[in-house]
């Protein structure tokens, strides 16, 4: 095998796998919209916890967001449901090229609208978001790929420096992080970082809090095993000798680990964003195999479509892609079948026999692996009758807006620049690729003070939101832990616990679940900030935000008139150590100034 080979097997990527890639961007699209979306007015306008006058104030020269362009509710809804609607345009590779940079210019806008939401999860997907935009991740299943000249057995192997740079970014977080790590010692050589993580109340789950009793051997144990995975994996994953028992081994482990971390931890969409990236890894041997095994299940040989329909044509052609059956041929025909109320699709069997209409749309689901389901629930006279109407209609539909596409340019939505273009944009893709690995370089501890990234780079890098550091839990474990308490009064003088939005004095006591009492991720990653912030106007703005949502439900002596933020800080102690509890006062405050005179008695 020579260099150029194995290269090409350990760095590239197979056509199939980049569509499942634009899929899986696209619902983490969905699924994290459908989260921010229920704090919506909370994080994005001017009445919840990060108005615009502080955004602004935080927001450093590289910060680009169109969502402080107005903070009212209906612009922010406005702008959630266009990026909803361009990552079901990815989903299913409509203009992918155009779509794939609208995304990743509304993702940014979205996350540089509140900072203080932000994660891991987030760095990472923003930028598997970016490399997507240098790879044909509509050249398979898609609507893209339907306009294109039909090309059977067309092979699926890809390989570019867009797709070496993917995989170094994927394995960048691993291998970097751990570099980190071992410049502490939780790591190596106490391996008590588990343990450590699963005492931070806030980000552990109900099953997380069962396992950090575990006897310290074992969470030792787990420790220095995730670890030697995030240092050595990287080299196996991308390991040519060995390549396809490695690579599936190494995906099983990280992706087994990331499970792990959904089980055991509330952080949100980090480990299924970085599951999403160790699902690029996925080799060509993986579809040929369920290809192979699928093929001794397929009825279908041949698709036929009505001679001289576009419309026709171009349905069908969407059934062939849709539902799996690229390696069978799409032909037109003059048959009179044709032209009945049944629809214009003609699906035949390996046996030669001919289905048309409905009974050609069963055969083909029937047929397809993932549409086996929708088999099973479509069977039936209900969906029969309807299915004529339909196809009718969508036909109609197709002829007033196919003659409005242009071949040319839908060609090119697949990445299919001309030489000046490809040179241009290999060139960017290396050079970027080079200063992703530099910048992680020049992060390490061990490197920073011998070697710094040059500075007129660094425009760059921020300006792309190529920015990034994998020191989670790194190089020192977080021991500080805790929860919020917030005491109120109201104008009539009643003490009421604001927090939980009850009369009464406030509970000081710690809760069964620190982490429930916040609702989300989202939330427990602002309130972890405003604990650890000196800064006091963002605290204000917390404190303000409490103040605008008690008084959105209560009135007249019943308003919330004074309050104060506490947090009740819990240093996590050595296994066996007893716990040390602080009550901090973080930030007091009145709603009107009218009120001014009840604070020192609060």
């Amino acid at each position: 095998m020579t260099a150029v080979t194995s290269l090409k097997m350990v760095f590239g990527s197979d056509l199939r796998t980049l569509a499942l890639f634009r899929v899986c961007l696209g619902l983490l699209i969905l699924v994290d919209l459908i989260n921010r979306a229920k704090s919506l007015s909370a994080h994005y306008t001017d009445f919840g916890v990060w108005p615009r006058y502080i955004a602004i104030h935080d927001s450093g020269i590289y910060n680009f967001s169109l969502h402080l362009a107005n903070s009212t509710q209906f612009f922010q809804v406005c702008l959630f449901l266009i990026a909803a609607i361009l990552a079901i345009a990815l989903i299913v590779g409509y203009r992918t090229k155009l779509v794939a940079v609208l995304s990743w210019v509304l993702l940014i806008s979205l996350q540089d609208r509140n900072v203080m939401l932000l994660q891991g999860g987030d760095i990472l997907f923003r930028l598997l978001m970016f490399w997507a935009l240098f790879l044909p991740i509509g050249a398979r299943y898609s609507i893209d790929a339907i306009r294109r000249p039909l090309i059977l057995n067309e092979s699926n192997e890809y390989f570019s420096f867009a797709s070496v740079a993917l995989k170094i970014q994927c394995m960048s977080v691993y291998f970097f992080g751990a570099l980190i790590k071992a410049t502490g010692t939780a790591w190596i050589p106490d391996g008590t970082a588990i343990y450590y993580a699963l005492n931070i109340d806030q980000l552990t789950s109900p099953l997380g809090l069962w396992v950090k009793d575990f006897p310290a051997l074992i969470l030792q144990s787990l420790t220095y095993f995730v670890w030697g995975l995030q240092m050595f994996g990287p080299i196996l994953m991308l390991s040519p000798l060995y390549f396809l028992p490695l690579r599936y081994l190494m995906m099983f482990s990280f992706i087994s680990m990331h499970i792990s971390f959904i089980i055991l931890m509330e952080i949100g969409l980090f480990p299924f964003i970085s599951i999403v990236s160790l699902l690029t890894f996925t080799p060509s041997a993986f579809w040929d195999y369920l290809a192979r095994k699928w093929q001794r299940r397929q009825k279908v040989d041949s698709l036929y479509y009505q001679k001289n329909n576009p419309a026709s044509k171009y349905l069908v052609r969407c059934l062939q892609v849709f539902t799996f059956h690229l390696n069978r041929p799409v032909e037109e025909s003059d048959s009179p079948d044709l032209n009945g109320s049944a629809g214009s699709l003609i699906v035949s069997d390996t046996n030669g026999d001919r289905y048309i209409g409905w009974f050609g749309f069963i055969l083909l689901l029937k047929s397809s692996l993932l549409f086996l389901p929708l088999y099973w629930l479509l069977n039936n006279k209900v969906a029969k009758n309807g299915f004529g109407f339909s196809w009718r209609v969508i036909q109609f539909v197709l002829r007033v807006t196919l003659p409005r596409f242009k071949p040319a340019y839908l060609i090119r939505e697949t990445g299919r620049w001309n030489i000046s273009e490809r040179k241009v944009i290999t060139a960017l893709v290396l050079f970027l690729m080079l200063m992703l690995f530099y910048w992680n370089t020049t992060l390490l501890p061990q490197v920073k003070p011998k070697l710094a990234f040059p500075e007129p780079f660094k425009s760059i890098m921020y300006g792309l939101h190529l920015d990034q550091q994998w020191n989670m839990f790194a190089p020192k474990m977080y021991k500080r832990d805790g929860w919020f308490v917030i005491r109120g009064k109201r104008a009539d003088g009643m003490v009421v616990d604001v927090f939980r939005m009850q009369v009464g004095e406030p509970n000081f006591a710690k809760p069964v679940n620190v982490h429930a009492m916040y609702g989300n991720q989202r939330w427990t990653k602002y309130h972890f900030r405003i604990h650890s912030t000196k800064r006091t106007y963002e605290r204000k703005a917390y404190g303000q935000f409490l103040c605008r949502t008690w008084n959105k439900y209560y009135k007249g002596s019943k308003k919330l008139a004074v309050l104060k933020i506490y947090y009740v800080l819990e240093q996590t102690p050595a296994r066996g150590k007893q716990i040390d509890l602080r009550t901090q006062s973080l930030w007091s405050g009145y709603c009107h100034k009218k009120y001014k005179d009840m604070l020192p008695n609060l």
